[in-house]
């Protein structure tokens, strides 16, 4: 007849099991929760068309920009070769004329960064705060995880200290390496992860 340890042992593990399975369900609702809230949030018209008004101006005075710098390098071209082979098709007074047309494009592209940056600098104070209760939440599930990673990597340590005790060597390196990584790449992680709290 089977000893009644022998009979419970199965159904211990068997519960186990199911703990586990639960405990894994509950880590899946987590993730997927974090993966739904951690997004910025959808910035407004208003700030899409500024950034959109910004780079139509930088786009136009670049446009002109570049014009006044073939300009530029016609006319030094022509001061290498001798006047009487090349005379320059720009002058110095296209130059100034360009100038002219330069310069409410500058305005109009200072003017479009400034809206830019203002509405740029509301919607990261917008999305920051919308954030803030998820991410702190992100920060402690990653700090949880580690420490729990951690108390594994010490269980495996452990075994690998009692096999090398009883001269067993066990074929899976993640438990004579559990020892090395914790104190190493764990550690450093758990490090960087703690400094990271505000």
């Amino acid at each position: 007849m089977a000893r009644f340890v022998d009979m419970v042992k199965p159904l211990k593990w068997k519960s186990e099991a199911f703990r586990m399975l639960a405990k894994t369900t509950d880590a899946e609702r987590k993730l997927a929760n974090f993966r739904a809230v951690l997004h910025l949030p959808e910035p407004s018209e208003e700030y899409r068309q500024a950034e959109r008004n910004y780079q139509a101006a930088i786009d136009a005075r670049e446009m002109v920009t570049s014009e006044k710098n073939a300009i530029l390098a016609d006319i030094a071209q022509a001061g290498f070769t001798s006047p009487f082979q090349r005379t320059p098709s720009r002058t110095p007074a296209d130059v100034a004329a360009i100038d002219i047309e330069l310069k409410p494009l500058v305005a109009a592209e200072a003017e479009a960064k400034a809206t830019r940056d203002r509405l740029r600098g509301e919607y990261a104070a917008t999305a920051k705060a919308s954030l803030a209760g998820a991410t702190a939440d992100f920060h402690v599930a990653v700090s949880l995880k580690l420490d729990e990673l951690r108390e594994l990597l010490d269980i495996g340590s452990a075994l690998h200290a009692e096999a090398l005790q009883a001269s067993i060597e066990l074929e899976q390196p993640i438990i004579s390496g559990a020892a090395k990584l914790n104190s190493g790449l764990v550690e450093m992680v758990r490090k960087i992860v703690a400094s990271w709290r505000r």
